[in-house]
C-alpha cells in the first residue's frame, strides 16, 4: 500500500510538470481575458508552441502586469507574456520574439501637428497610461513633465485605453500614446471606423515570454520554446491563429 501511494504522488507530481501556465495582463488583441473565446494572438501563439512540445497549457489573465511579475518571482505560474528583458533582467528569457509592439501617438484628423523632434511633444497635452514603458525619449518628456497636466494627463487601469480615447474625443488631450494593434482592434471589435490618424509610429518592442528565475526547469523551458516558434512562423497554422484577429504576419514582424 506504501508503495502504491509513493507511486500515486510521483504520477500526480509528473501530471503536474506537464502542465505550463501562462500568466498576462489584459491587452487584446495581444492577452485578452482567460475567459473569451479567443483569448489573444500571442496567447494562442505560445499555446500551440507548448502544446506541439507536449505540455499541457493554461492561461490565466493577471489583475495588473506587477501582479503577474509578483506571480512569477514566488512560481506560481511558469510563464509570462509580455515582460521586458530591460525591466525584469532577473527572468529567464526565450531568445524567439512572439512578436513586435508598435506605440503610435494618436491626434484628431484635422490636427495638423507632425513630430520633428522630442522637443515637438513640448506643444501637446499628452495622454498616457500610468507604468507604461514607453521609447525613451517619450519616457523623459513623461518623468520630466508628469506634474504638469497641461503637457501629461496619466490614466490607470482596465480600461485607460478607452478613458483617454474619450479624453481625445472629447479635447481633454490633444494626443495620446498607445499600442496600435490594440487601438485597431478596439474599433474593430465595436464595428467602428477608426476616428484619429497617427501622427507618429515608435520603435518596435519585442514582445517576449519569460520564465520564472526559481524553476530550474525555466533554461529548458526557454530553449524548447525558442525552438517551437522558429518551427510554427511562416507555417499555415500561423498564418490561421492570426486572421482570427485580422492580422498576418507581415503585420507583427520587425520592420528590420
Amino acid at each position: 500500500m506504501k508503495h502504491i501511494f509513493l507511486l500515486f504522488i510521483l504520477f500526480s507530481m509528473l501530471l503536474k510538470a506537464a502542465t505550463i501556465t501562462l500568466i498576462a495582463e489584459e491587452n487584446c488583441p495581444y492577452y485578452c481575458t482567460d475567459t473569451a473565446k479567443d483569448k489573444g494572438f500571442v496567447v494562442d501563439i505560445a499555446s500551440h508552441v507548448f502544446t506541439e512540445l507536449g505540455y499541457k497549457v493554461k492561461y490565466v489573465t493577471a489583475e495588473s502586469h506587477e501582479k503577474a511579475l509578483e506571480g512569477i518571482r514566488e512560481k506560481k505560474y511558469d510563464a509570462i507574456l509580455g515582460a521586458s528583458p530591460k525591466e525584469t533582467p532577473d527572468l529567464i528569457f526565450a531568445k524567439a520574439t512572439l512578436s513586435y509592439a508598435y506605440d503610435v501617438i494618436l491626434v484628431p484628423k484635422r490636427s495638423k501637428w507632425k513630430y520633428s523632434s522630442p522637443a515637438s511633444l513640448n506643444t501637446l497635452t499628452l495622454g498616457v497610461v500610468q507604468d507604461r514603458v514607453y521609447d525613451d525619449p517619450i519616457n523623459e518628456h513623461i518623468a520630466k513633465h508628469k506634474e504638469d497636466p497641461t503637457k501629461i494627463q496619466m490614466t490607470e487601469g482596465k480600461y485607460a485605453m478607452k478613458h483617454n480615447l474619450k479624453k481625445l474625443r472629447y479635447e481633454k488631450v490633444n494626443a495620446l500614446i498607445d499600442n496600435q494593434h490594440s487601438l485597431q482592434y478596439f474599433y474593430a471589435q465595436q464595428k467602428k471606423l477608426f476616428p484619429f490618424k497617427v501622427a507618429k509610429k515608435l520603435s518596435p518592442t519585442a514582445v517576449k515570454i519569460a520564465f520564472s528565475p526559481t524553476d530550474y526547469k525555466a533554461p529548458e523551458y526557454a530553449r524548447k520554446f525558442s525552438r517551437g516558434l522558429r518551427n510554427l512562423k511562416g507555417t499555415k497554422e500561423m498564418a490561421l491563429i492570426l486572421k482570427k484577429y485580422g492580422l498576418i504576419e507581415k503585420n507583427i514582424k520587425s520592420p528590420k
